[in-house]
């Protein structure tokens, strides 16, 4: 579950935050937890709709049976986003000047990890730190 849910969802999470605080002036301690209890359920529910839409033209009480299917997996979704919204903790709300500051503060951040975690091998080759 770590490795195939809770990584992606983390640096998904991490580098995305800087866009989401700058436009949405907001920042939400739930967004890891949340769909790590989600994103498997996500990757099910494209599959049943997707062979529910190829069904529905072949055999439609087979593809009414998908779609239900379907809507058992998004009410789950609904349930954990509800439930999660309910709290009314966890979320930090940013005025708009600071929530700039903090945007790009951690996007240098992020960037100065990237780079500084995942250097390529050859620097030769190396793009983004080049000597002018």
């Amino acid at each position: 579950i770590l490795e195939q849910y809770v990584i992606p969802t983390m640096s998904c999470t991490i580098s995305t935050l800087p866009v989401s605080v700058s436009i949405f002036q907001t920042f939400s301690i739930w967004s890891v937890p949340a769909n790590t209890f989600i994103l498997p359920i996500i990757e099910n529910t494209m599959l049943w709709g997707f062979l529910s839409i190829l069904t529905q033209f072949l055999n439609k009480p087979l593809s009414y049976l998908l779609y239900t299917v379907v809507n058992i997996q998004l009410k789950y979704f609904e349930f954990v986003v509800n439930k999660i919204g309910e709290t009314n903790i966890g979320v930090i709300e940013l005025s708009s000047k600071i929530s700039s500051f903090v945007g790009i503060s951690l996007l240098l951040v992020v960037l100065f990890l990237c780079v500084f975690f995942y250097p390529l091998e050859n620097e030769k080759q190396n793009h983004y730190l080049k000597n002018i």
